[in-house]
């Protein structure tokens, strides 16, 4: 399945191209990259296909991946942990969401954001919040990605998700937050 065409000036930004870059690359003419940026032409097919394949061939040294962003010591909790130990477990980790694992595999996640919530529809119950099962007020597992996933990917991923696990051999390699990726902008590393 062929990209959009609105896909080709966010492509061509991503690589640090400018139009006259990306049509020498792909043996067009500056003008004509212009105008399918803007809307105003539709390319043949010939020349629509040199300007994707130059930009399939100019991809970038510089993209880092999920591997160079991930955080490697990931904590989990079972899914059976009582609210209150995973509290504790934040706390002293300074983390504000775990993944939820049960039979070695992610069954969930929860978050500070999810235990205050659910702590709000507790209140004034008999039973404590802090007794419940992960299990029973955990959210959907994150999306896991592989450690060669780029950059620019786990950033829109980031976008709809508080986290995105890393998966190595059926397991989990890492970890990525948005304060992750916000180490890799001021580190240098574009998203």
């Amino acid at each position: 399945m062929l990209p959009e065409l609105d896909e080709i000036k966010l492509r061509r930004m991503h690589l640090g191209l400018t139009q006259t870059g990306l049509a020498k690359l792909a043996g067009v003419s500056q003008s004509l990259i212009a105008k399918i940026e803007s809307g105003n032409l539709v390319p043949g097919y010939g020349n629509a296909k040199k300007i994707l394949n130059a930009l399939d061939s100019a991809k970038r040294t510089d993209v880092k991946t999920a591997k160079d962003i991930m955080h490697k010591h990931v904590i989990d909790v079972k899914a059976n942990e009582r609210i209150k130990n995973v509290i504790i477990i934040m706390r002293r980790h300074s983390i504000s969401q775990l993944p939820v694992v049960d039979s070695g595999k992610v069954v969930g996640m929860i978050s500070e954001k999810r235990i205050i919530e659910t702590g709000q529809d507790y209140s004034g119950r008999q039973k404590s919040i802090a007794e419940l099962p992960v299990r029973q007020i955990m959210e959907d597992s994150p999306p896991m990605i592989q450690e060669n996933s780029p950059q620019e990917m786990i950033a829109a991923m980031l976008e709809h998700y508080p986290a995105v696990l890393v998966a190595k051999h059926g397991g989990i390699a890492g970890i990525i937050t948005k304060t992750d990726l916000l180490g890799a902008i001021v580190a240098g590393k574009r998203p």
